[in-house]
């Protein structure tokens, strides 16, 4: 790669955030790494870092993903496609040990015509009305049928939940709605039941029927903030939160969900330029931005093609560890930046650096946001501990 803007990856922070996360829920016996959305942003390389930390399966959204992972990691890594697969492609499934989900029961009675050696898990529909099967007979049937099958082994059977329900009955709701579309077949008798992903499996004690879960935003160092109740303000939310909570009758939870994991994510490049501007000047498209003074203003080659969106106008990027606001619009390729003498040309700029008050920023979330910086910027990979 030429430019010198690129995703910086602390491949020991996302090892160190596997081991503390396994370590303190230590009574599962998967942890599925969910990588999709280029391991949210970080560059699928990771996944052999995450196999090393504990990860013993791996998950994502399509078949081009899970063929990316196959070339990178042991074909004995189990990895599963989350969507469904077109059944054009299943051969490939079947050679390269590649899992597949069944969430329709008219896709399930394609796949059965094939006769092909495959590994399923059963995608359950609990309330979601996404992808997933909402019939018990429907269930039913193809458990019975895949448990004297000889092609098609049926390894796992899982939903995905709408919320985390801290105040809301709905996570209660789809948990009952899954053990009602499950009782006519023992759960027991299929290898892999997850259930929970990185937000609930957090607040929410195992559940007993599951022994999967699927890690997501948690390994890459973003775990649901615990309710702090210092201060009176937090002592009246949690008076609040207890009220409904017994209100509605919900399910226990943790009372500690804290985890100690960091983001292992950065944005960077450099400057390439620095101008000097006088008082009473405009900079950029659309000359919304006008000097009060005279200043210096550094380009940096990083735009809305890299995924930074133009919702970071006025935000502040950090170079030598002091933040300097961006000022006039993002551009395609570049951003201009207010900045002080002690800046100068070739200096390290950090783009994104806190992404979750950078996410806020930008009124999106930080899974988006770093799964929306451009697959095409160069993934370096840092193995040394953060200082």
């Amino acid at each position: 790669m030429y430019r010198k803007t690129y995703v910086e990856v602390n491949t020991k922070t996302i090892e160190r955030n596997i081991k503390n996360i396994i370590s303190k829920y230590n009574n599962y016996k998967y942890y599925i790494g969910v990588v999709k959305g280029n391991a949210y942003g970080h560059g699928m390389k990771v996944c052999k870092w995450m196999i090393k930390s504990g990860i013993n399966y791996l998950a994502v959204s399509t078949l081009d993903e899970a063929m990316e992972i196959r070339n990178m990691v042991s074909k004995t890594c189990p990895i599963l496609i989350l969507q469904p697969v077109d059944l054009e492609y299943i051969d490939i499934c079947s050679k390269e040990n590649i899992t597949i989900t069944i969430s329709s029961f008219d896709y399930y009675q394609k796949l059965i015509k094939l006769d092909k050696k495959l590994k399923v898990h059963i995608k359950i529909d609990s309330g979601m009305n996404r992808l997933g099967i909402n019939k018990a007979s429907d269930i039913e049937r193809i458990y019975n049928e895949l448990l004297n099958s000889k092609a098609i082994k049926l390894e796992g059977i899982y939903t995905h939940l709408a919320t985390i329900g801290v105040i809301d009955n709905r996570f209660d709701k789809q948990i009952d709605k899954f053990k009602e579309l499950t009782k006519n077949i023992d759960l027991s008798k299929i290898k892999i039941v997850h259930i929970f992903s990185s937000n609930a499996f957090a607040i929410h004690p195992k559940l007993r029927i599951a022994n999967g879960v699927r890690l997501g935003i948690i390994m890459y160092g973003l775990a649901p903030r615990n309710f702090s109740t210092i201060g009176f303000k937090n002592q009246l939310r949690k008076l609040k939160r207890d009220y409904k909570r017994k209100t509605l009758r919900l399910s226990p939870i943790n009372d500690d969900f804290s985890i100690d994991v960091e983001p292992a994510f950065k944005l960077i490049s450099e400057v390439s330029e620095i101008k000097e501007v006088l008082d009473s000047e405009y900079i950029g498209y659309g000359s919304n931005y006008i000097t009060d003074s005279k200043c210096r203003i550094a380009i940096i080659p990083v735009g809305y093609m890299d995924g930074l969106s133009l919702t970071h106008k006025g935000r502040c990027v950090y170079i030598n560890n002091h933040r300097y606001p961006i000022v006039g619009v993002v551009n395609m390729g570049m951003i201009t930046v207010k900045v002080d003498d002690s800046v100068k040309i070739g200096d390290r700029v950090e783009v994104i650096k806190d992404i979750r008050s950078e996410a806020a920023y930008a009124s999106t979330t930080p899974h988006q946001l770093m799964a929306s910086i451009s697959p095409l910027l160069e993934r370096k990979y840092i193995t040394k501990e953060d200082k």
